[in-house]
């Protein structure tokens, strides 16, 4: 949470809301790329978020059916939600919708970052905001 309060712009002011699971497994992974991903998704969500609103970090365990454990980490704003047209190439660096100083490639960072730590990041999203959730296999 100090990073998303660290990151945001001089008179926003954005409810920070931290879920996090206790006793997860460790994790062996590239902390500087691991940061940089958290942080793109944390901006994410507070350029998504109006004035005022709410965003959330989680994290918890979980085991999947071939017994693979793995830590989640999710990310969740409060904003309007991704249009469903524009999930299925969410990932790819092309022009942002929101304007203003935004590249657009944050979340293609995200994935190439995720990629590269051998670690998996979906999204979904409604009119009540988007959820992107990171899988990071425990070693």
């Amino acid at each position: 949470s100090r990073v998303a309060e660290s990151a945001l712009p001089p008179g926003k002011t954005v409810d920070v809301v931290t879920r996090l699971g206790q006793g997860l497994p460790t994790v062996r992974t590239d902390q500087g790329k691991l940061r940089q991903l958290l942080l793109n998704l944390v901006l994410n969500a507070l350029e998504a978020t109006a004035n005022d609103g709410r965003i959330g970090i989680e994290t918890s365990a979980s085991v999947d059916l071939q017994g693979t454990r793995r830590v989640i980490v999710a990310v969740w704003d409060g904003g309007p939600g991704i249009a469903a047209d524009r999930l299925p190439k969410l990932f790819e660096p092309i022009e942002s919708g929101k304007g203003g100083r935004h590249s657009g490639l944050g979340l293609s960072i995200v994935k190439t970052l995720a990629m590269e730590l051998g670690m998996t990041v979906v999204c979904t999203s409604d009119d009540n905001g988007s959820r992107f959730t990171v899988a990071m296999p425990v070693t």
